[in-house]
């Protein structure tokens, strides 16, 4: 895919120690803008638009029009403009150099994809020349990924397309990138085996990587039956002279935007849809939602559904530039049911997608509930870091990255010590940040007091260990372990952000908190704990409201209702419902 982290290492390679204002020739998330100011490798960011830019303070300038190359740099920021990511044969044009020019910017350098300088220019020499050069056509923008996709659709045209009667009328494939250890991942794994528990459906499950721990659910799911298969990597379709060719024109024209590798991945969920061929496709999270359902749309799989998990992917680092563009062509050409499993979420891919609210169904994640845990797991649990039975236990299951804030969980239960000596932390989960956070337990000399063990297999057993849940996340959508947590008797305490809210009842399950500080989290964290009578009420009504509200069966019943829309076809595809 298009890695933009890389693109903008190699470009501030060429600036380095100069104070730079970067631009890019796509949408970027706010949050990586803001998040480049703030390590101070940039003075600031040209926002998408002049709405964004209002949005963050940090920016620098906005995009007035990007097909004109007209930006509108704020005045003083920076005597530096870097212009990251654009296509070698682009050159900047007298209108973008005389705004530089207004506006303090005395250098522009402009690189490609990999970081390789296009132009350096020095405004005031280039300004003169280029004005004084009549006949020359400059033109810094090229070709965007609207236009990437619009093309592939005309080029492949009916090249991957199957008859109509050549589908499985009771198949049913459904794209996840991996089975790991994840909150989409598991609903995906109980979704296939419920829905083939008594229905029709026949289901698939294809991924990308099996590498452990890539195969977290894969038992569970083979061993109910369900069959799992791997993309493969190298096709009979990208060795076909047809789509070969097509290989070669989008990835000579679209070169700055590394689209021959986004098409490649289409035509391998193609390949695999063509030898599955299921009469229905059910696609997880925005990569395989983009990649997989465009796949899905060239071979003509009959009905489509999108789940889209939390909120939109311009606030993660998952984010690529080619998403948008991608949902929005392939839901102007094809009736595709949009699912989510938040009302925050729902929301947010509306915003962000530009479509109506109610083009964006809501299904709640569904758990299978396991019978309360013997009271010797919970004693056997904590016995394994030399935690005592009497103690109190303040844990969390959580993927240790930036938007779930570790640090900010870290330093409430610092907070939390200090006040109460006897309490204990332990926190599972793995990721980027782990081996940082350790670092950072031992730094404040906890870690006979803050456990961070990794990745837990038993997740019912090291939650019956705790007695209070916590959750510190920048973002989410419905996160799964608050449901699961309360499931297994534990008041929980979060930050109030995204579908979290969702998920319990406020002040009677849990509580959030407005202002994510660690001094806020541990003054209620710390309430709960301290007051036993209102522990043991939290407790018993947190049980009562997972069990009866996020049970597994309204879960697989909303999907087969989902499904069966999506089987009666719109009359016209979502976005052309969208426009009316």
């Amino acid at each position: 895919m298009f890695d933009y982290e890389m693109t903008l290492a190699h470009a501030l390679k060429n600036v380095d120690g100069e104070r730079v204002v970067l631009a890019l020739p796509y949408d970027l998330p706010q949050r990586i803008c803001h998040d480049l100011v703030v390590r101070n490798l940039v003075q600031g960011v040209i926002a998408d638009s002049v709405d964004s830019a209002r949005l963050d303070p940090s920016c620098a300038g906005w995009w007035v029009d990007r097909d004109r190359d007209h930006i509108h740099f704020r005045r003083g920021v920076a005597a530096t403009a870097l212009i990251a990511g654009v296509d070698r044969s682009r050159r900047a044009g007298p209108r973008l150099l005389l705004e530089a020019r207004l506006k303090g910017v005395r250098r522009i350098v402009i690189t490609d994809r990999m970081g390789e300088v296009v132009e350096d220019l020095q405004v005031d020499a280039a300004l003169i020349e280029r004005i004084e050069d009549s006949n020359a056509q400059f033109r810094l923008t090229g070709p965007t990924y609207e236009q990437a996709f619009e093309e592939m659709y005309e080029l492949v045209a009916d090249k991957l397309r199957l008859p109509a009667r050549s589908f499985n009328p009771d198949r049913l494939a459904m794209y996840l990138g991996s089975l790991g250890p994840g909150g989409a991942e598991r609903q995906c794994a109980n979704t296939s085996v419920g829905i083939s528990e008594g229905n029709r459906w026949d289901p698939y499950i294809v991924c990308d990587n099996f590498d452990p721990p890539a195969d977290f659910f894969r038992p569970y799911v083979e061993g109910r039956g369900i069959k799992v298969v791997q993309v493969n990597d190298s096709p009979p379709e990208l060795s076909d002279p047809d789509i070969l060719q097509i290989y070669n024109v989008l990835g000579e024209k679209y070169s700055a935007l590394n689209f021959d590798n986004v098409f490649a991945h289409i035509v391998r969920y193609a390949s695999l849809l063509r030898t599955i061929r299921p009469a229905l496709v059910h696609c997880w999270m925005d990569y395989c939602n983009t990649l997989a359902g465009t796949a899905a749309v060239m071979v003509g799989v009959p009905s489509i559904v999108l789940s889209c998990r939390s909120l939109a992917p311009d606030h993660f680092r998952i984010f690529q530039p080619y998403m948008r563009p991608a949902y929005r062509a392939l839901l102007k050409r094809r009736p595709a049911v949009v699912l989510n499993n938040s009302q925050a979420g729902a929301i947010d891919y509306a915003r962000w997608l530009a479509i109506p609210k109610d083009c964006v169904r809501v299904i709640h994640n569904g758990f299978q509930f396991p019978d309360p845990i013997s009271p010797q797991s919970r004693l056997d649990i904590r016995k394994r870091y030399a935690i005592s039975g009497s103690v109190k236990v303040v844990g969390s299951i959580l993927r240790f990255s930036e938007e779930k804030r570790p640090r900010l969980l870290i330093d409430m239960a610092k907070e939390l010590h200090a006040a109460d000596d006897s309490l204990r932390f332990l926190f599972f989960g793995g990721g980027v940040l782990l081996q940082d956070m350790r670092a950072y337990v031992a730094s404040l000399d906890l870690e006979d007091v803050i456990h961070l063990p990794g990745v837990t297999n038993t997740p019912w057993e090291v939650l019956a260990a705790m007695d209070l849940f916590v959750l510190t996340s920048r973002m989410e959508g419905l996160p799964n372990v608050l449901v699961e947590a309360q499931a297994s008797g534990l008041p929980i305490v979060c930050t109030r952000v995204g579908g979290t809210t969702e998920t319990f009842v406020e002040n009677e399950t849990g509580v959030s908190v407005p202002d994510a500080t660690a001094s806020s989290l541990a003054a209620v964290a710390g309430q709960i704990l301290q007051d036993n009578n209102l522990h043991a009420r939290m407790s018993a009504r947190a049980t009562m409201h997972a069990r009866k509200v996020f049970g597994i069966r309204p879960m697989i019943d909303a999907t087969l209702k989902a499904y069966a829309h999506a089987e009666r076809h719109a009359d016209q595809p979502l976005m052309a419902r969208a426009a009316a």
